[in-house]
């Protein structure tokens, strides 16, 4: 059956439902757009009547859209960066500056350097200046963050790739909590890392505070953050001693007036400082890596000059003195912070009218700065995009180079967050090589990685309440320490033992699991501060390096026999009269080295070496023995080839009357250095207790 209406059209009757199709698909662009300009003529006449109410004449508005109520243009600027990786094109489409400032004070603090204005935001900022830049601190600050950029690039070394983005904010953010409150890392910190990113993500959310947003979230973390500062800077005033990091420095520094900061100014420029230098310094960190990786040539002046250096200090670590003479480390990161503009922008609020080309910024209004266009500007750089050095021969014209802001509201720890990459640059370039796995995408690198290298941290066990730490005596060379719980407790002073791992002088670690396990449970059984020491490896360092490390380790050690000293652990809780060295395979083979070298040079503090362990020794000569040779008459137990060199070693001291005890240690059917991966079993717990006893005579 057909049903037709009477007076209609077929053909205009199929037409209508396609129009309104066409109707609806075109009402919701409409719509927007007739709410942008909307919201454009309120605004427009808001101000033109505000002006006309005040007495004052006519002005205009710079050019450009306020976009959508409360949101303004913030989908349009999401979109050139998110999908059309055009960072650069909304501000050059617009040619306009827009942007919102700080979300709200609560965020980073209200008294913050960030946030306050006048004549308090010139005290505070002169406050925090002289904090972060005297000399003391800065002298402070390189002294306490080397040994870390030290022991996290002998971190990376170990492993087959490095993902730089990663491994540089935990570096950067490890040496921030050591530069600023002296927390050492530990589950709080990871905790603080996670605050700092949910604080940041905050600032860079809509702030709509309600639960499930990121601004709500960011207040959490806010809050977290500065109960964590406030507890610290509470337990500083109940000590005499106050430390020697950024936060203490705050605490003592006076005004013009001679007023100290109060703890609310103190914790939220802390809060501010390390949110504003975390992860900016961690990304120019990254890139530095990444275009010096680009640049061979770059690369190459920047290691010759360090490598002078590193000679001129004789394996020392570099000091403030000595960042004078790195011109070329200091060109390598004007030239990374600028190719790639870690700050884009800056934020400013209009505190009155401000007339600029005929146009008026009316007061509360927000302004950016759009600094990545100026950096990349070719009528102030030649050819901007390459990352070029050597342009730093000559000063930049005045203004256009601005990556830490400029005027009085320069970033404060601008010379901080310098001095933290040329010492990164200097310990790189001097003991690294690196390559892009894939330069035209992912930044990461590959370098070698040795068996057993992986890293395990140090950390208190809870079955033997033996604690552990690791220290960086130079560059090169560390140690880890492991420290029974009754030496911690104030009892007496208890055997110390220095321990050179094996591996044939290119595996293994000191800080990985299995050396860290086992010393672990020897340091509970012998009950000794036992000293783990960390070497460099062949081939790239082949011997003597691990030699001449494992001295200065020794050296280092034998400088506290007097009481005194750095470590406190040495200091207090070792009894010098029994010092003995001890190793696995090529570790016993360099506490051989180390015992024959401290015989015939001395060692510092008059220490004297009473006993070695050698477990496993590694020795080779001209001459074989009969379990080095592929003899099938030897016993089936005898299944370390080893062992007889180890015995003739033994009856050499015996002939030579150089040992006044001598103790042979064997385990039947076991193999070379079988006590490591299981040191509970029978055996191993038999040797560890004659070890034990040897270290107690």
């Amino acid at each position: 059956m057909e049903t037709m209406v009477a007076g209609a059209d077929p053909d205009q009757q199929a037409a209508w439902p396609w129009g309104w199709w066409l109707a609806i698909a075109l009402l919701p662009p409409l719509l927007a757009l007739a709410i942008c300009h909307g919201n454009d003529a309120f605004h427009r006449a808001a101000f033109a009547l505000k002006r006309r109410l005040h007495g004052r004449p006519r002005a205009r508005l710079p050019p450009g859209h306020m976009g959508l109520p409360f949101v303004g243009e913030k989908p349009a600027l999401t979109r050139y960066f998110s999908r059309a990786r055009r960072p650069n094109g909304f501000v050059h489409d617009k040619k306009r500056s827009f942007g919102v400032c700080w979300p709200a004070p609560d965020l980073v603090g209200a008294s913050s350097i960030l946030n306050v204005d006048g004549a308090r935001h010139g005290r505070l900022r002169a406050c925090v200046v002289e904090a972060v830049n005297r000399p003391s601190s800065l002298r402070s600050i390189a002294r306490a963050i080397q040994p870390r950029v030290a022991a996290a690039l002998r971190t990376w070394a170990r492993k087959s790739t490095v993902t730089a983005a990663v491994e540089t904010k935990k570096v950067t953010f490890e040496n921030i909590c050591k530069m600023f409150v002296s927390i050492e890392p530990s589950p709080l910190t990871e905790e603080m890392d996670a605050w700092f990113a949910g604080l940041l993500g905050g600032l860079r959310a809509f702030p709509l505070d309600l639960p499930g947003t990121a601004f709500r979230r960011a207040l959490r973390c806010r809050r977290k953050l500065s109960a964590v500062f406030r507890d610290e800077l509470r337990r500083r005033k109940d000590e005499t001693d106050s430390g020697d990091d950024l936060m203490s420095a705050l605490m003592r520094t006076e005004d013009e007036g001679g007023r100290l900061l109060s703890d609310e100014e103190v914790v939220d420029n802390i809060v501010s400082l390390v949110l504003a230098g975390y992860q900016s310094t961690a990304a120019a960190l990254m890139w530095a890596v990444y275009l010096l990786a680009k640049t061979p040539h770059a690369l190459a002046k920047l290691r010759e000059e360090n490598a002078a250096i590193s000679r001129d200090k004789n394996g020392e670590f570099i000091t403030p003195d000595d960042i004078p003479k790195m011109k070329y480390t200091a060109k390598v990161v004007e030239e990374t912070l600028r190719v790639a503009n870690i700050a884009a922008m800056v934020h400013r609020v209009a505190l009155k009218d401000v007339e600029y080309r005929g146009y008026t910024i009316p007061q509360g209004w927000r302004v950016v700065v759009w600094l990545r266009s100026l950096h990349t500007d070719p009528n102030y750089y030649d050819d901007p995009l390459r990352f070029n050095p050597d342009r730093w021969e000559k000063p930049p014209k005045p203004g256009t180079y601005q990556v830490f802001g400029g005027g009085h509201r320069m970033c404060a720890g601008n010379m901080l967050a310098r001095l933290q990459l040329i010492i990164m640059l200097h310990h790189l370039s001097v003991g690294y090589k690196w390559e892009l796995l894939n330069p035209d995408a992912e930044i990461e690198r590959r370098v070698e990685r040795y068996c057993g290298s992986d890293p395990f941290p140090a950390s208190t066990d809870a079955a033997t309440g033996i604690a552990s730490k690791d220290h960086a005596i130079s560059p090169d060379v560390a140690v880890r320490l492991y420290l029974p719980p009754a030496a911690r407790d104030g009892g007496s002073r208890i055997p110390v033992l220095v321990y050179f791992h094996g591996g044939g002088f290119c595996l293994l670690s000191a800080f990985n699991a299995i050396i860290h396990g086992y010393l672990n449970s020897l340091a509970a059984r012998a009950r000794a501060v036992v000293v783990s020491v960390e070497y460099r490896l062949a081939p790239e360092h082949p011997i003597p390096a691990a030699y001449e490390d494992s001295w200065r380790a020794l050296a280092w050690v034998a400088s506290h026999a007097s009481g005194a000293g750095e470590e406190a652990w040495l200091a207090g809780h070792a009894d010098f009269s029994r010092l003995s060295l001890a190793g696995e395979s090529a570790g016993a083979n360099i506490a051989h080295h180390m015992a024959m070298r401290a015989g015939a040079e001395g060692l510092p503090g008059g220490a004297r070496i009473s006993g070695a362990v050698l477990v496993h020794p590694y020795f080779l000569s001209d001459a074989k023995v009969p379990s080095e040779e592929n003899n099938p008459a030897m016993a089936d137990n005898l299944v370390d080839v080893l062992r007889d060199r180890g015995r003739a070693y033994c009856e050499g001291l015996r002939a030579g009357g150089w040992a006044e005890v001598l103790e042979v240690v064997e385990a039947a059917g076991q193999g070379h250095c079988f006590h490591q991966s299981d040191h509970t079993s029978a055996d191993a717990v038999r040797q560890d207790e004659a070890i034990a006893r040897f270290l107690n005579l």
